[in-house]
């Protein structure tokens, strides 16, 4: 996709990284992430969200707010630094955190990972 069709109401659209600025020309009603910030560094994150920032008018997301594990090495298992919940807060600045909590899993809530709701403001 090289662009998001003109009649996009009532549609979901998945987007690789590569195809992410493709947003910047349309209204998004909720902005979806679960999972995969936690895997990245604050600064990639952050270039994600400058597009959310301006064009979502709501944002869930479900992580670690505490951060990955550090990696003891580059190219090895964690990340270099941590992306936290204050890194969500410096690159939502039009929105405010409503609600964050355990995530709810079938058998119980993960303390470690949270579902967050964030609201424009």
């Amino acid at each position: 996709m090289d662009s998001v069709p003109e009649i996009n109401k009532r549609k979901i659209f998945i987007l690789g990284n590569w195809a992410f600025s493709i947003i910047e020309k349309v209204q998004i009603d909720l902005f979806w992430n679960s999972g995969s910030f936690q895997e990245m560094e604050p600064d990639i994150v952050a270039n994600y969200l400058k597009y959310i920032n301006t064009q979502a008018n709501a944002v869930y997301l479900r992580g670690s707010m505490r951060g990955k594990e550090i990696a003891s090495k580059k190219w090895s298992h964690g990340v270099l630094k941590q992306t936290k919940l204050e890194d969500y807060k410096k690159g939502l600045i039009n929105f405010k955190l409503h609600n964050i909590s355990p995530a709810l899993w079938p058998i119980r809530k993960r303390s470690d990972i949270s579902d967050s709701f964030w609201e424009r403001i």
